[in-house]
């Protein structure tokens, strides 16, 4: 691409025209959108410009915006800018697990039944996601009650807790 080109040549203008509006691909560059305090930090255009190609290509598909919108919270989260919330159970929804609730700004180290801070080397930033519920905790890739961790052996190995509920043997 060229600074100033159109984003694709074969898009047909009436697509085009809808996926540029405020509710589409411009919510990225909205000054008054969920993103306005990050367009100052990151630049919107590239991202502007690939979801409308990328629109333009997968003919409008919601899935295509959604992962533009994203890709740009993330970018705007890296480097500290606040986003407002533009997910809604209608536009976007991010489904979360069990337990669990979505939330622009998770650990990306989150507290697990192993322990603290994630694994070793995590570096904590803010990310999107989702998040265990109070008095829950991440045990593997699921949000189970606190009393539901199971234990690190000497090795540094977890072990959750046995479908019965009581703790297997370790030999």
């Amino acid at each position: 691409c060229t600074q100033g080109s159109k984003p694709d040549p074969d898009c047909d203008p009436a697509l085009e025209a809808e996926v540029v509006k405020p509710d589409k691909c411009g919510k990225l560059k909205d000054l008054n959108g969920p993103f306005k305090e990050c367009i100052t930090m990151v630049d919107p255009t590239p991202f502007f410009q690939s979801c409308v190609y990328d629109m333009c290509q997968f003919y409008g598909q919601q899935k295509v915006l959604c992962d533009q919108l994203q890709a740009y919270t993330a970018a705007c989260l890296n480097v500290g800018a606040k986003v407002h919330p533009w997910r809604t159970p209608e536009f976007c929804p991010l489904d979360c697990p069990a337990n669990s609730s979505y939330s622009l700004c998770v650990s990306s180290c989150p507290e697990t039944c192993v322990g603290a801070g994630g694994p070793p080397g995590c570096e904590d930033v803010c990310v999107e996601g989702c998040k265990c519920n109070p008095g829950f905790i991440l045990s593997n890739d699921k949000c189970v009650p606190l009393k539901e961790c199971g234990c690190v052996d000497t090795g540094g190995f977890y072990h959750p807790v046995s479908r019965s509920g009581f703790w297997m043997a370790i030999i």
